[in-house]
C-alpha cells in the first residue's frame, strides 16, 4: 500500500476535525490550539439507566397501536417519544489528557499515517519545536506517546459531569443535552508512583478509569472499565508500568504488523485521487471503530463528542438504518472480523431480545430488539413509529443473511443466523393479520422517517418499507430452513410469504404505500429498501424500469431534505443502475460537502452551501461506511450467481486504470481484477467453498462464461 496521509497544517479547533486513532475498543482524538488534547473514549462506557416509563405496564406495542388508531398523541408522546429527551441512557465520553507547552504555541502541524495508524504533531513556540508521535496499539490497546524536543506538562481532565450528593433526584430524567445534567459521585484521583488518572463511578454498578504512566519522554495511557465498584484497577496500572519497559519503537513494530495484515485483506487502486482518498479514510475508520471482541460501533464509534454535551443522538444504537448501514462495507472489503463484532453482539443479546419480544410485543416465542437502544439492548425511545418498529429487527436479520451469503458457513447458518431469524419471524408473525382479504398486514406501519413524529407517520396501509422487510424475512426463512435442520417449518414460512402484500408501484416507481407517493425530498430512502440494501429487485426486465423511475423521482424531488448518508445511499443506487458517472459525482459531493477535514460524516450542510435545510455538524458513522461500500459496488457485482467486474465505473476510470485485489463476493469468492485503457486485463477467482459462478465481462478483455470451482480452486482469466 502506498503512503496515504491525512495532513493538517494548523491548530485543530474542533474535536470533530481531530486526528482519529482507535483499536475498535478505545479511541483517541488529537486536537487543540493552545495545547494538545487527547479526547479519550471507550465503546462500552455507557449510562444504561432506563427511562421510568419503560417499566410501566402500559409500555407495550399494543398500547402504541391503539393510541395511533385513536389519535391519542399525548399518550404516544408520554410513553414512547419524550423519554428520548432525558439525559440518560446515553453513551459517555471517557475524559481527556492534555499536554501543555511551557510557552504559547506559535504554529502547529499534524499528520496521520493511515498505513501505520500513527499520528505526529509538531508544536512551535518561542523556545523551539516539540514533536509528538502517538498511536493506540492495535493488539494491546495501550496508547503510546513519544515526545521529542521541549517539555510538556500534563493535565488529566474528567468530563464535566454534575456531582451527585447521594440524595434526591440525580438528574437522569432531566431534558437537557449538557453533561452536567448527569450527576455522578465525584471522581477519585489516582496518584501512585508514575501512574496518574481518575476513576469515575456512574449511578449503576459500573465505573471506568482513565490512567496514564509517564517516564522521561514516554507516556502510555489506557481506559478501563469494571462492574465491581470496589475494584481499584490494579491490573491496569501494572500493565501500564510494564508497557513503559518496552520502547516506543518495539511496540510500534508489532502494532504496524497488525495494520499491514488488515490492509492485505483487500486493496483498491484508482486513478481518481478524490475517490481513492474517500475509500482509504473510511477503510481506516472501519478498523478504528469495529473489532471482534469488542461491542460494535454505536453512532460515533469510539469517537464520542468532546464538547461538554451529550453526543449527537446520545451516541446510541439506531436500528432503523444506522447500525445496519455501518456494517455494509466490511463484507466486500473482506474485513470479516470487523463485522463479526456486530453479529456477536446481536447473538449475545438474544436473552434480552426474547425478553423484549415477550414484554413489549407479546410474542414469547419470538425475538426482537428496540429500534433505538442502549449497549445492553434496552429501549431508549424516540419517534415511536421507527424507534419501536417491529420490522427493524428484520433488517438486523439481513446482516446475518449477508454474512452467510458471503461466507457460506454451514455452522453459522444452523447455530446463529437461522435461530435469530426464526425468532424475529415468530415475533412479526404474532402481529400479521388479514387486512380485509387473504393478504397479511401489520396493524400499523411506517416508512422511516416520513412525517417525522406526527400522527401521519403511522400509515394505516402497510408501507413498502415494512412489506420489503417482511418479504425478505419470510422468503429467506423459507429458503434456508431445510439446510438449517428445520424443514418442518418450510410450509409455515412459505405460506406467510405467499400471503404478504406485493410492493406498491406507480408511474413514478416505488411508492411509500399503495395510497402515498413520495411527494417531497426526504433523507431516508426507506420506500426503496427492496432495491438496496435488500436486493429483492434485480436490475433487469420490468424491475429495471421500476428502479429507473424510482431513482428519477428522487432526482426530481431534490436534495433539500437530504443528509450526508442520503447522498452516499444515492451513489449505491446509481451503482445498481450501472451509472458510474453519477455514482462518482455523488460520492465526490458527499466527501466535499458532508465530511470534515478528517473524513468524519457530519450529516448536514455545515459549510452553508445551500444544499439542505440543516446547517449543523452532528457526526455519525453510517454515511462513511455507505460511501465505502458504494465504491466497492462500482467495482464488483456478485449477486444471484453472476459476477461482473467494474459494473459501474466512469469512463475516466476505465481509461486511466482501476484495480482491486481480493474483494469478497457472494458465494465465499475472492475476486481480483484490473482495467486499463477500456480493457479488462485479468479476472482472478479464489473459491473458499464449492461454487458455480457465471462471469460476465462487458468490456474488451477475457471472455466470461459459467465456471464450476471447488474450495481452494484459483481461476485466472487473462
Amino acid at each position: 500500500m502506498h503512503k496515504r496521509t491525512l495532513q493538517c497544517g494548523e491548530p485543530i479547533a474542533s474535536w470533530d476535525e481531530a486526528l482519529p486513532l482507535g483499536n475498535g475498543q478505545m479511541g483517541c482524538l488529537l486536537w487543540g490550539e493552545d495545547r494538545i488534547k487527547f479526547s479519550l473514549d471507550r465503546v462500552d462506557i455507557w449510562d444504561n439507566r432506563p427511562a421510568p416509563e419503560t417499566r410501566l405496564k402500559e409500555f407495550t406495542y399494543e398500547t402504541m397501536v391503539r393510541c395511533y388508531k385513536e389519535g391519542d398523541k399525548a399518550t404516544v408522546d408520554r410513553l414512547f417519544d419524550k423519554i428520548y429527551s432525558y439525559a440518560a441512557p446515553t453513551k459517555l465520553l471517557a475524559g481527556r489528557i492534555e499536554l501543555i507547552p511551557s510557552a504559547p504555541i506559535t504554529s502547529m502541524r499534524g499528520s496521520l499515517n493511515l498505513e501505520t495508524a500513527e499520528a505526529q504533531m509538531t508544536l512551535s513556540t518561542e523556545r523551539g519545536e516539540t514533536e509528538l508521535r502517538v498511536f493506540i496499539h492495535a493488539v494491546s490497546g495501550i496508547g503510546r506517546v513519544r515526545v521529542e524536543g521541549g517539555e510538556l506538562s500534563m493535565a488529566i481532565v474528567k468530563p464535566p459531569y454534575g456531582v451527585w450528593d447521594g440524595e434526591g433526584d440525580d438528574g437522569a430524567c432531566t431534558c437537557s443535552d449538557r453533561l452536567e445534567t448527569l450527576k455522578y459521585p465525584l471522581a477519585k484521583q489516582v496518584t501512585q508512583g508514575n501512574v496518574e488518572g481518575f476513576i469515575q463511578a456512574t449511578r449503576e454498578e459500573f465505573q471506568y478509569a482513565v490512567l496514564t504512566a509517564r517516564r522521561a519522554r514516554d507516556l502510555v495511557f489506557t481506559v478501563a472499565v469494571s462492574h465491581d465498584l470496589s475494584y481499584d484497577f490494579t491490573r491496569e496500572k501494572e500493565v501500564l508500568l510494564a508497557a513503559l519497559e518496552e520502547s516506543y519503537g518495539q511496540a510500534f513494530e508489532s502494532h504496524k504488523a497488525w495494520w499491514r495484515e488488515y490492509y492485505e485483506q483487500s486493496k483498491i487502486t484508482l486513478a481518481d485521487g478524490a475517490i481513492q482518498w474517500l475509500y482509504d479514510i473510511n477503510n481506516y475508520l472501519l478498523a478504528c471503530v469495529s473489532r471482534k471482541g469488542s461491542p460494535p460501533m454505536p453512532l460515533q464509534g469510539v469517537f464520542t463528542a468532546d464538547d461538554g454535551k451529550l453526543p449527537p443522538w446520545k451516541g446510541d444504537y439506531h436500528n432503523d438504518l444506522n447500525t445496519q448501514m455501518c456494517y455494509l462495507s466490511y463484507l466486500k472489503s473482506n474485513h470479516l472480523q470487523a463485522g463479526e463484532s456486530f453479529l456477536d453482539f446481536l447473538t449475545a443479546l438474544t436473552p434480552q431480545a426474547k425478553a423484549f419480544s415477550t414484554a413489549f410485543f407479546d410474542a414469547p416465542e419470538g425475538l426482537n430488539l428496540p429500534g433505538v437502544m442502549t449497549l445492553d439492548g434496552k429501549p431508549i425511545g424516540g419517534w415511536p413509529m421507527y424507534s419501536f418498529s417491529i420490522t427493524n429487527a428484520a433488517w438486523l436479520c439481513h446482516s446475518f443473511s449477508e454474512y452467510y451469503d458471503y461466507t457460506l458457513g454451514e455452522e453459522f447458518l444452523k447455530t446463529r443466523m437461522y435461530p435469530f431469524m426464526k425468532g424475529v419471524g415468530l415475533c412479526v408473525k404474532r402481529w400479521l393479520a388479514e387486512n380485509g382479504g387473504r393478504r397479511l398486514a401489520l396493524p400499523n406501519s411506517c416508512s422511516p422517517e416520513i412525517h417525522d413524529n406526527r400522527l401521519e407517520a403511522c400509515f394505516a396501509k402497510n408501507t413498502n418499507y415494512d412489506i420489503a422487510l417482511c418479504r425478505f424475512l419470510y422468503g429467506r426463512l423459507a429458503e434456508v430452513c431445510e439446510a438449517a435442520g428445520d424443514g418442518e417449518s418450510k410450509g409455515m414460512w412459505s405460506g406467510i410469504l405467499s400471503r404478504l402484500q406485493p410492493l406498491a408501484v406507480g408511474p413514478k416507481g416505488l411508492k411509500v404505500n399503495e395510497d402515498f407517493d413520495l411527494e417531497e425530498s426526504h433523507r431516508h430512502l426507506s420506500h426503496a429498501m427492496a432495491v438496496h440494501p435488500l436486493r429483492l429487485m434485480r436490475y433487469e426486465g420490468e424491475n429495471k424500469k421500476i428502479i429507473d423511475r424510482t431513482v428519477e423521482r428522487l432526482k426530481e424531488l431534490g436534495v433539500y431534505h437530504w443528509t450526508g448518508y442520503t447522498v452516499a445511499w444515492m451513489a449505491e443506487l446509481f451503482a445498481i443502475q450501472q451509472n458510474g458517472e453519477a455514482a462518482r459525482y455523488y460520492l465526490r459531493s458527499f466527501a466535499e460537502n458532508y465530511c470534515t477535514s478528517n473524513g468524519f460524516h457530519v450529516n448536514w450542510d455545515y459549510k452553508n452551501r445551500g444544499l439542505c435545510r440543516w446547517d449543523g455538524r452532528p457526526f455519525t458513522l453510517e454515511g462513511n461506511m455507505i460511501a465505502m461500500d458504494a465504491v466497492q459496488e462500482m467495482l464488483l457485482y456478485c449477486e444471484n450467481g453472476e459476477l461482473r467486474v467494474f459494473p459501474a465505473i466512469p469512463e475516466q476510470w476505465a481509461k486511466a486504470g482501476a484495480s482491486f485485489e481480493t474483494l469478497r463476493g457472494k458465494g465465499a469468492l475472492l475476486v481480483s481484477s484490473a482495467i486499463e485503457k477500456g480493457r479488462v486485463k485479468h479476472i482472478r477467482l479464489e473459491a473458499e467453498k464449492d461454487i458455480t459462478i457465471r462471469v460476465v465481462n462487458a468490456y474488451d478483455g477475457p471472455p466470461g462464461g459459467e465456471f464450476r470451482l471447488k474450495a481452494g480452486d484459483v481461476l485466472e482469466l487473462k
